[in-house]
């Protein structure tokens, strides 16, 4: 962010205007710049206890980033601890690990691990995981059990990744999460052990028991970690069975996991051409994605191009993509801009603009969906354009008809937009035009701060903005014409 003020002081007042807390946000670190006075110390502790404009929870890092050695600012942190507002006390707990010298830092971390609320305890060992020392590593280890299977899953993500990475009671209690009740604990707890472990014979010997379990998404969680470690063998074995596993999840999990194993390793083409051709999309999807780079890829991405479900469609129509030096594939692509859903149509619209083969005749091809009947398809077809093709002048005439004729406000929105970066002279009034008489609230907002961002000093943007903060019937709108006379203000304070 550019810098914003000259002094303290002109600091201070712009962030006690009427700021929202995601600008707030923005604007709070503005005082790093100043954090020899004392004035700001004495303003972020009072925006820490509640007060001023700025957005509080922002407070307590900056408190400990900039000013580490103020006792006032220490007891601020303590007192946002202590508080009772939820999102205050878990920034204030997050901060403490800025004062890790405090004696009595590691006491108010383990007080909080104590906390009936869940968010509360799960900040707290985020930060525990950085403290040396066997209490915190039994606050850690009881983390693992807590009942919030949040709390157990961040615990178990610091038992991995801290200090304990390389020992081996860290991988015994990782094994132990293996067997958790909560699917995302199981699933983490999987995948650390295969990537920490991957060698070991108790890694090895969970995977194997996890892939006869009894409930398909154990199954499914063994696959995704461990599925590619096993071209061979008892392992090999059981991932080629879960190809027919009644389960569909299942199946796609194996299919993903065939798809990583060397291309020498028996039948694997074999088995992915058989998983292309089955009942569920999702795991037809995997095995074309498996299968796109490989020998005899092209046919059954063109196949899959016409299949029944529209996912796969679209995922064909990505992998084709990669193929566009062919004669076939790319008139595989223009064929999917008649596709008779939208989403299919926007994805060949994209693959075809991001294409490096063929890019004078793929130009032509997307000026057809620009008088799509479905608005987000034109849309698409406009950003190709002007993104791969901006200077064209045939780029300049779609553009300036959507802007002007379009009978959807948010392409023409769009294509006003997209007028403005390169000729703004036939965008301007159209914007000023627009901010007033168009019928949808979001749209008027895009045009009040595309006039503020690119005309803040011509003499129709404040009389617009004052205008439209006062009149318009959408409070979207005034808010938005609001935050732009707070901006003229902030750019005058800055010039001058």
């Amino acid at each position: 962010m550019a810098s914003l003020t000259r002094d303290i002081d002109e600091a201070l007042r712009l962030l006690d205007d009427p700021w929202d807390d995601r600008v707030g946000g923005e604007l709070l670190p503005e005082l790093s710049r100043w954090s020899a006075k004392e004035k700001g110390l004495d303003y972020v502790v009072r925006v820490a206890a509640g007060e001023g404009m700025a957005h509080r929870p922002d407070a307590f890092s900056l408190l400990g980033i900039l000013w580490p050695h103020e006792e006032r600012a220490y007891a601020a942190v303590l007192a946002g601890v202590s508080a009772c507002h939820l999102e205050t006390c878990v920034a204030a707990i997050e901060s403490l690990r800025y004062w890790a010298d405090r004696p009595d830092r590691l006491d108010t971390l383990l007080t909080a691990g104590d906390s009936d609320v869940p968010h509360i305890r799960g900040a707290a060992l985020v930060v525990l995981a950085e403290s040396p020392g066997d209490r915190a590593l039994a606050a850690l280890e009881a983390g693992l059990t807590d009942e919030d299977p949040e709390v157990r899953r961040l615990a178990l993500i610091r038992q991995a990744s801290g200090f304990l990475l390389h020992g081996e009671e860290a991988r015994k209690l990782v094994l132990l999460a293996t067997a958790d009740n909560d699917a995302e604990v199981r699933d983490y707890a999987y995948s650390t052990t295969a990537v920490f472990w991957p060698e070991h014979e108790e890694t090895r010997k969970t995977a194997l028991s996890a892939l006869g379990e009894s409930e398909p998404e154990r199954r499914a969680t063994a696959l995704w970690a461990f599925g590619d470690m096993f071209p061979t063998g008892t392992g090999g074995a059981a991932v080629r069975r879960s190809l027919t596993d009644p389960d569909a999840g299942v199946r796609e999990a194996a299919v993903a996991a065939i798809g990583m194993w060397p291309d020498h390793v028996d039948d694997v083409a074999d088995a992915l051409v058989k998983a292309a051709g089955d009942p569920e999309p999702a795991v037809r999807v995997r095995a074309l994605r498996a299968l796109s780079d490989r020998d005899g890829a092209l046919d059954l991405l063109l196949a899959a191009g016409t299949d029944e479900d529209d996912e796969v469609r679209e995922a064909a129509v990505i992998l084709l993509a990669r193929h566009s030096a062919d004669e076939e594939a790319f008139d595989g692509l223009l064929r999917a801009l008649e596709d008779e859903t939208p989403d299919v149509r926007i994805q060949a619209i994209v693959s075809l603009r991001d294409i490096t083969a063929r890019p004078e005749s793929a130009r032509p091809a997307l000026h057809t969906p620009l008088s799509d009947p479905d608005p987000t398809v034109r849309s698409a077809a406009l950003e190709a354009l002007t993104l791969r093709w901006p200077t064209h002048p045939e780029t300049h005439t779609a553009t300036l008809t959507l802007a002007t004729t379009d009978p959807d406000s948010t392409v023409r929105a769009d294509a006003i937009t997209a007028l403005a970066v390169r000729h703004p002279d036939q965008a301007h009034p159209l914007a000023l035009r627009a901010a007033t008489e168009d019928d949808s609230p979001e749209t008027r907002s895009r045009y009040l701060r595309l006039v503020t961002l690119l005309w803040p000093d011509d003499p129709a943007t404040l009389p617009l903005l004052t205008d439209r903060a006062q009149h318009d019937d959408s409070e979207e709108v005034r808010t938005t014409a609001t935050e732009g006379l707070a901006r003229l203000r902030w750019l005058a304070t800055e010039i001058a």
